[in-house]
């Protein structure tokens, strides 16, 4: 399995004590929140660096919070490409090639701004920038409209071929297997692994109530990026040490000595 990790899961952490953590696991590379890495006001020449130093890759996530390509605000629209353009700029300079983008989403149930042509628009901006669009699957609320994959690959046949899509098992709904969902999608260049509750998303892996051994059977044998996620402020990374206590006694990531010792104490 080529194992990611969302730098979301060391929020507020600097980004070399990220790229240091991923290399101390095992972990093929990191996923860089582009929100986190502007707010933390960190050197993209420094970080990259450092991940080339250390011999990791990076993925991207452009950012998606606070914004919206289908809002029925001109502004929020135009806002909203001109930030997921800055994502795609940021993963050139981080040599980060795999841009995860959410897709819009409407301004309340029922009202939203109807033009697909905004995803060409980011497709363009995508390759000048030398980067790969991969549009996320997202989950089942009233106001998502790209949550199905049916959805998603009738939007992806709108789309050049170029344009790829991510898998995000947090995603899927409880009462449907995982593996069903994903044999469904298409185009899929990207997996987001974690569990999901009843109330919750992107829990520790086995802590929710997804259904999840024919998914790791599966991220056993692919190529794929396979990014662990989740959203932790914690000062011992918890949530991280959790997904990967999972992953080894499923025998799917082996650690390092110094580090196995840590994660099972």
């Amino acid at each position: 399995m080529k194992l990611y990790f969302s730098s979301s899961l060391m929020w507020g952490k600097p980004f070399a004590d990220i790229l240091q953590e991923a290399s101390r696991i095992g972990a093929a590379g990191v996923e860089v929140w582009a929100e986190q890495f502007w707010l933390q006001q960190e050197s993209p020449a420094a970080i990259y660096s450092l991940k080339q130093k250390l011999g990791l890759e990076f993925t991207l996530h452009a950012c998606s919070w606070d914004i919206n390509i289908h809002s029925i605000n001109e502004g929020i629209r135009r806002q909203s490409v001109q930030e997921i353009s800055k994502s795609f700029a940021l993963a050139k300079q981080l040599g980060a090639h795999n841009v995860t983008v959410h897709p819009g989403r409407q301004s309340t149930p029922g009202l939203m701004n109807h033009s697909l042509s905004v995803y060409i628009e980011l497709a363009m901006k995508a390759a000048d920038y030398g980067c790969t669009l991969s549009l996320e699957q997202m989950e089942e609320t009233p106001k998502e409209l790209f949550s199905e994959p049916e959805q998603i690959n009738a939007l992806s046949h709108f789309l050049p071929e170029e344009v790829k899509v991510t898998f995000d098992t947090a995603h899927v709904p409880l009462t449907i297997n995982p593996y069903d969902y994903l044999k469904k999608l298409e185009r899929v260049n990207k997996i987001h692994l974690s569990d999901t509750s009843l109330d919750k998303y992107h829990v520790a892996l086995g802590e929710g109530r997804l259904h999840l051994p024919d998914m790791l059977s599966i991220l056993s044998k692919t190529s794929l990026p396979v990014v662990l996620e989740g959203l932790d402020q914690s000062e011992n990374n918890d949530l991280l040490s959790r997904h990967l206590d999972y992953l080894q006694k499923s025998g799917l990531h082996s650690l390092p000595e110094q580090r196995r010792s840590f994660v099972s104490s």
